[in-house]
């Protein structure tokens, strides 16, 4: 060890090396929820793209009259492009976090803020493509489809969409309040403080 080295750093102690070897953890619990939902909501959209378009591929053909067509009005298929732009960004975002990176912090703010605006939008266009199935239904009232959603109730499906939506809407505003609000730096995400290079500069 030179003696310039121990002039310049100041003797290391242990309370010190003990602060840089445990980051703040809450980075990672973010990062990964935020990237296991972004995950699921792109699967999910990718999926719902799919189905809506070769779904009727695997129907026979008697049996198409069976079934509701799949709705896939403008508005509809608007909202699934950005649903699966956002879904997307939400993963970036958790990956960066967990890497502690502040863009981290950035996505998150930019996913929460658009995914607030758009909820009137897309209530508004579940209702619409419900009142268009609900009135299918209505005028089909023989068919399988009607039958089926007769026997499960119809609006099942409608308050698990909900459920979810308002699981969304709340982790959207603990963004918000998390990373606008309480974490606002490099520092307070840990960023750095894993560094084993900064360690050993520092007990060098």
């Amino acid at each position: 060890m030179s003696t310039s080295n121990v002039t310049e750093h100041p003797p290391v102690q242990p309370g010190d090396l003990h602060e840089l070897q445990e980051p703040p953890a809450w980075p990672k619990v973010v990062g990964w929820i935020s990237a296991i939902w972004g995950g699921l909501g792109t699967c999910c959209l990718m999926l719902s793209g799919l189905g809506a378009v070769v779904g009727k591929m695997f129907i026979p053909p008697d049996q198409a009259s069976q079934f509701p067509p799949s709705f896939m009005t403008p508005a509809t298929m608007v909202m699934m492009v950005v649903g699966l732009v956002m879904s997307i960004l939400l993963c970036v975002a958790g990956v960066m976090t967990i890497n502690r990176k502040i863009t981290g912090r950035y996505l998150h703010l930019v996913y929460a803020v658009i995914s607030l605006i758009l909820v009137p939008v897309g209530f508004w266009v579940g209702l619409q493509n419900q009142a268009m199935l609900e009135d299918w239904i209505r005028q089909n009232p023989d068919t399988q489809f009607a039958k089926q959603q007769q026997q499960m109730g119809g609006a099942a499906g409608q308050i698990v969409s909900y459920v979810f939506q308002g699981i969304g809407l709340l982790y959207n505003l603990f963004l918000i309040f998390w990373f606008g609000v309480v974490k606002k730096t490099p520092q307070s995400m840990g960023a750095g403080r894993q560094d084993d290079d900064l360690l050993d500069e520092d007990v060098s």
